[in-house]
Order: C-alpha cells, then sequence, then structure tokens
C-alpha cells in the first residue's frame, strides 16, 4: 500500500536520515501547540469558507422544537458513527 503524507519534510531532510549508519525513526515537527480551532480558521480561510451560526428561533417559535442533544453528544454521535463504519472495514 502506498502512502502520500504532505508533510513539508525537505529532501535535505530525507538525506540527513539516509545519512545514519543505523535506521531510525524521526519526528520532524516545529514543537508548537495549535489549536483545533486555529487549523479551522486557516482552512476556512484558505477556501473562502465564512462561520456559520445555526439561528433555531423560526422552528422553537413555530414548531415548538427543543434541541435533543448538545453540542458534545452530536460530536460524539459522529465519532461512534465513523468509528463503527471504518472499524467495521
Amino acid at each position: 500500500m502506498k502512502r502520500t503524507l504532505i508533510t513539508g519534510i525537505t529532501g535535505q531532510d530525507v538525506w540527513l536520515m539516509l545519512q545514519q549508519e543505523k535506521a531510525d525513526d524521526f519526528v520532524f515537527a516545529t514543537g508548537r501547540t495549535h489549536t483545533v480551532r486555529r487549523l479551522v480558521e486557516i482552512v476556512f480561510d484558505k477556501v473562502g469558507l465564512k462561520w456559520l451560526l445555526g439561528d433555531p428561533e423560526k422552528a422553537r417559535e413555530t414548531l415548538g422544537w427543543a434541541p435533543e442533544v448538545n453540542f458534545e453528544g452530536l460530536i460524539e454521535m459522529m465519532i461512534d458513527y465513523d468509528l463503527k463504519k471504518y472499524r467495521g472495514l
């Protein structure tokens, strides 16, 4: 199986690894911490997306609707779905 990774590793970095007498694993990283929020901001900016905020007022007033799942619960449902789907492959 061929894996392609976009890593920012240069040919010089690979060359340095290949100069070692013994094969080993190396981690190339900035050593800096970044938030998921910042990652999403960069992605949205790059592709021209705008932040969206849902307004449930009409559904509440007209239908008497109220959310049954909070944000954390929704994320857990999405993760559980993906884990079940992809672990079954």
